[in-house]
């Protein structure tokens, strides 16, 4: 008797093809973070004198979303022409390692800040087609 067989959800990401250029140009790059020790050893840095900056997009609302509801109640309808017609919102973020100050005596979590990158201008032209 055969037994059968069960099907499984499983994920797949695509991952990025590196060249041989692309991979010797980032091990430069982390070896560029390697500092000289003692007796001929080499450390990395403490990252304690680096802020990363980074800006990050954001859609007003997604595409697809799942909401839990009862039986007795209605989805809200949701309408958009297509994905590109979904404001988008950029914000830049900058944080750097948690670290703790001696002679404050507290921590610092490494968060500076996120601020949004939104402008606010009057429509170009006028249509009742936008």
């Amino acid at each position: 008797m055969q037994e059968t067989k069960r099907l499984k959800g499983r994920s797949s990401y695509v991952k990025p093809a590196l060249m041989d250029a692309n991979k010797i140009e980032r091990v430069t790059f982390a070896l560029g973070f390697l500092r000289p020790g003692p007796h001929g050893s080499h450390f990395f840095d403490d990252m304690y004198n680096r802020v990363h900056v980074d800006e990050k997009w954001f859609f007003f609302t997604k595409v697809k979303r799942t909401f839990y509801v009862y039986e007795d109640e209605e989805l809200v309808h949701r309408a958009a022409k297509s994905k590109r017609f979904i404001t988008k919102v950029m914000f830049l973020a900058a944080v750097a390692r948690p670290r703790y100050d001696h002679h404050l005596k507290c921590t610092f979590d490494g968060k500076l800040g996120i601020w949004p990158f939104v402008q606010r201008i009057p429509a170009a032209r006028n249509s009742k087609n936008r």
